[in-house]
């Protein structure tokens, strides 16, 4: 295992090009890649709300997708792309009256939506109620989980790309793990991982389930007293990297466990000039990124990103670009060549940049 400490006072480098700006008039917008690298943005109007856009990099093709809602808000969007390109939205339409507050609590519908970016069919379920919330879609080939939690119980329900329930469904261990993921894209017989902090002692377990989503394996990462729960977390190449602030936002660790969940093979913690905010972790196939953007004053923003190899060595800081609005989401990609890409959602605008951190 490999452990450092670095104060991040490196020379900042500046990555070529602009960045790829897609505007898109008062929506919400979440950016997806599919399995062929190609980006979709998922948009949701705040003019028309019973309808779902589909907006792809070639700006001449999109998809309008009507969505009948019966109550007047919809909230706690999730998307995702299948591996046969197939787009899945799940949200909350529920009924907002200021005068009884009740109505926003007992009338409320969860809705999937299933839509095909090749021809824009779609179709449209209602798949909850009261008393159920789905945090999370975990993406196959042909099928997909969405990960329903009550105050009883949380479980994972099994659908075909038709809406159709396939039949699998399955109880998670722990209601308060970190978001489920699968341990190889599209791929459920490989099984999955999640993170479970532990406040009081300072620790986060690592666990790996198996295809039935039943424990096979923990793993108990140490951190310092006064760190933070992980603010992101990346699975992929079989490996876990997962970052956390210890003591201020200016102070960043990051740990990474093998697959197996044997062996910590590498702790780092970095020491910047500045607070962080928005912090991502991706795994490459040989090392990790870690990306982030520095608020100021005037509601800019920079985007920086540092690449860490699987050896510890450490790259320099890369300043991807400025952003002139407050940001409402940064996020980071591994594209099929190795580059990262970097979408940065803010106002009524999407921003692109690809960088290669070698």
């Amino acid at each position: 295992m490999i452990s450092a400490l670095l104060l991040v006072l490196a020379t900042v480098v500046f990555a070529d090009g602009e960045w790829t700006v897609h505007n898109f008039n008062r929506s919400l917008v979440h950016p997806l890649k599919d399995a062929k690298d190609n980006f979709v943005y998922v948009t949701f109007s705040l003019n028309d709300h019973e309808a779902i856009k589909l907006n792809f990099q070639d700006e001449r093709k999109s998809c309008v997708v009507p969505h009948e809602l019966p109550y007047n808000t919809r909230s706690k969007h999730k998307v995702a792309a299948l591996g046969n390109g197939k787009v899945i939205v799940t949200m909350m339409n529920n009924q907002m009256n200021r005068a009884r507050i009740s109505d926003a609590i007992t009338k409320f519908d969860w809705k999937l939506s299933i839509i095909d970016p090749n021809n824009c069919s779609y179709q449209h379920k209602i798949i909850g109620h009261v008393k159920t919330s789905f945090d999370n879609i975990l993406p196959y080939v042909d099928t997909f989980d969405l990960y329903a939690k009550s105050n009883q119980i949380s479980k994972v329900l099994r659908f075909k790309d038709n809406g159709e329930l396939e039949g699998f469904s399955a109880i998670v261990p722990d209601k308060k793990g970190l978001g489920i993921k699968v341990a190889k894209e599209y791929d459920p017989s490989q099984g999955y991982y999640y993170v479970v902090p532990n406040r009081k002692k300072s620790q986060s377990i690592i666990k790996k389930l198996n295809s039935h989503f039943q424990v096979t394996k923990t793993y108990v990462v140490e951190r310092d007293r006064l760190s933070q729960d992980p603010q992101s977390y990346s699975m992929n190449y079989g490996r876990i990297t997962f970052c956390y602030f210890t003591g201020n936002r200016m102070n960043l660790e990051c740990a990474v466990i093998n697959g197996e969940l044997d062996r910590e093979l590498l702790k780092i913690r970095l020491i910047y000039e500045h607070a962080l905010s928005g912090t991502t972790v991706v795994n490459f196939r040989h090392g990790f990124a870690v990306v982030h953007y520095q608020r100021h004053k005037n509601q800019m923003s920079t985007v920086y990103a540092r690449r860490v190899s699987e050896a510890g060595e450490i790259g320099s800081v890369v300043k991807i670009g400025e952003v002139t609005d407050a940001i409402h989401y940064v996020y980071s990609f591994v594209m099929n060549d190795g580059k990262l890409c970097v979408v940065v959602t803010f106002g009524d605008a999407v921003l692109t940049k690809y960088i290669d951190l070698d």
